[in-house]
């Protein structure tokens, strides 16, 4: 890991971003390494908004930082009290195992991301429950590509 940062989120965007003001009061866009949440308007993006909220908003958290995104967020791992809020997410049902992520992860944290995710899938928990959910890549491939004139 990079680093290691400790502080308080000050507001969710969607089920895996958020911002958050560090103890030494800089902030910082957060993107929860290992998993990919379904976009706001895409189908289970609310409801995953809204538990990424009641888990970590206004709360301190750790975030175990990789590095940075093309969109200038910072990647990490994170969690409230010892929980890993990216692995609370994919077994709510509400956010996919990012597999692309690998390189910046251990192995076993790849694993149990994988392993939860088979088993909400299964489960058909959260939008495992639509009968063809859409990935977050797939849906802003279709929905946010420019309009041909």
């Amino acid at each position: 890991w990079a680093e290691v940062l400790s502080g308080q989120v000050t507001k969710v965007i969607d089920g895996d971003t958020f911002i958050f003001m560090d103890d030494a009061y800089q902030s910082h866009t957060v993107r929860i390494l290992g998993i990919d949440a379904p976009e706001f308007h895409q189908a289970y993006g609310k409801e995953s908004k809204y538990s990424l909220d009641a888990l970590i908003g206004m709360q301190s958290v750790s975030v175990k930082t990789t590095k940075q995104d093309q969109y200038q967020r910072t990647l990490g791992k994170v969690f409230l009290a010892g929980e890993d809020i990216g692995l609370t997410q994919i077994k709510r049902g509400l956010a996919w195992h990012y597999k692309g992520a690998k390189k910046s992860r251990k192995d076993e944290d790849f694993a149990l991301y994988a392993q939860a995710h088979k088993q909400a899938k299964t489960q058909k928990i959260g939008l495992w429950q639509d009968a063809k959910p859409q990935s977050p890549a797939r849906w802003r491939y279709y929905h946010k590509r420019p309009k041909a004139e």
